[in-house]
């Protein structure tokens, strides 16, 4: 049995540990424990060894969830990439929870807890409408690169300041996580997706930790959202500050993705489609905070056909 204890975090899959451990192994399996964003745990064998590569601080951080990956790779005659892909039924510690220094530690992307006074933000990806008006499942579109058009929004969540990032979906499900394996990144299915995005804006809100001090609600139709902009959404909230909304704004008018600050999670809504000519959220404005834009293609919302054709001829 070789045990490999990282003296820093591996930001992806070709940085240097999991190549030192995908060079020297026969075999190999990346395994991301996607229920607590322990994105970089490696498993492999060599010659009958097994080869355990622990999570970035996992000697200052233990966890019940690993402790139980661990023993499967011990006991395991054979090592399948099905058994630790996404390993959805393993026991928790026997106190039947992560603890604070747990979730800290292993939902942050760089290891480590934020600065105090840096306020934690969430990134909920919704992405399980039936995109009944163009017609066809819309995130699945091509977009720049042949990938399909949700990709971006996911990538752009991912590269952001903002930790965990969950993406609830339900139509056509299993196409989309086809994309997703291996990311860093907490995949939920709505079985009521049906009933409405409200459903799963809920069901997103209600997975966010604790720590969290809120939560941006960001559609998977925005084929043009950047790292930078969610990062600007980030940087507007005040850490210690009751009832904050910040909105997306194009010439003073309100668009998506928006963060809701804790305090607000139970009415938490994506800002509608027509708001150009109604008035929005009018009971938050007292402590909503606009983040211009910059241009209009940014805040594209692919709803229409005509929509879906734009961003399949660029």
């Amino acid at each position: 049995m070789i045990f490999v204890i990282p003296g820093l975090r591996s930001a992806t899959e070709n940085d240097t540990i999991p190549l030192a451990v995908k060079s020297f192994a026969d075999e190999f399996i990346a395994c991301r424990v996607s229920e607590i964003n322990a994105s970089d745990m490696y498993l492999g064998e060599k010659r009958g060894s097994r080869i355990i590569c622990l999570p970035y601080n996992y000697d200052a951080v233990t966890s019940g969830i690993i402790d139980e990956m661990i023993l499967r790779v011990m006991v395991n005659d054979k090592l399948l990439p099905s058994d630790f892909a996404w390993p959805h039924n393993i026991p928790l510690p026997a106190r039947e929870q992560l603890d604070d220094s747990e979730k800290l530690m292993l939902q942050s992307h760089a290891g480590t807890a934020p600065a105090k006074n840096k306020a934690r933000i969430a990134v909920v990806i919704l992405a399980a409408g039936t995109s009944t008006r163009t017609k066809r499942n819309k995130l699945l579109v091509p977009s720049a690169g042949e990938m399909p058009l949700f990709m971006n929004s996911i990538r752009a969540a991912i590269a952001s300041e903002g930790s965990p990032v969950f993406v609830i979906t339900g139509y056509q499900h299993e196409e989309l996580e086809e994309y997703l394996d291996g990311l860093d990144i907490n995949i939920v299915y709505n079985p009521a997706y049906r009933q409405g995005i409200k459903t799963s804006i809920n069901l997103g809100l209600k997975l966010v930790p604790s720590q969290c001090d809120g939560a941006i609600l960001l559609p998977a139709d925005m084929p043009n959202i950047t790292v930078g902009h969610l990062n600007k959404l980030i940087a507007a909230f005040k850490k210690n500050k009751a009832r904050q909304v910040i909105i997306t704004a194009f010439h003073g008018v309100k668009h998506n993705p928006l963060l809701w600050s804790r305090e607000l999670f139970d009415e938490a809504d994506l800002v509608p489609e027509n708001a150009a000519i109604r008035s929005v959220f009018m009971e938050h404005e007292d402590y909503t905070t606009l983040i211009n834009a910059g241009n209009e293609k940014l805040i594209l919302d692919v709803n229409y056909p005509v929509d879906v054709e734009s961003v399949e001829k660029n």
